[in-house]
């Protein structure tokens, strides 16, 4: 776990600095197709969250519907973000609004 917040900890610095991830990192990141962001309620508290079609994913087949943890940064141009525990690159949007408890915003 220390590993993951350490990676976690260089990566928002790097990002704060305008780096972006390497090539190479976003070749062999998890990918989501057909994605939309969502905001769930998690204790008190609301998280950003991204659901979509995934491809490349260690431990989930490729085309089963997904989401992510709890989103920590967001690419500006909209083509990865991390979460705690990796970074996703991202495909083709949904196009949808950011629904809260159900009701569009």
């Amino acid at each position: 776990m220390q590993g993951l917040k350490q990676d976690l900890e260089r990566d928002i610095a790097a990002y704060t600095c305008g780096e972006t991830p390497a090539p190479h990192e976003l070749i062999g990141a998890p990918h989501l197709e057909e994605w939309c962001c969502l905001v769930r309620e998690r204790g008190r508290e609301f998280v950003l969250i991204v659901s979509g079609i995934v491809m490349k994913h260690p431990e989930i087949d490729d085309g089963a519907i997904v989401s992510s943890g709890a989103v920590v940064w967001v690419d500006r141009h909209f083509r990865w973000i991390r979460t705690h525990k990796r970074l996703w690159s991202l495909g083709q949007q949904r196009g949808e609004p950011i629904p809260l408890d159900g009701i569009d915003l």
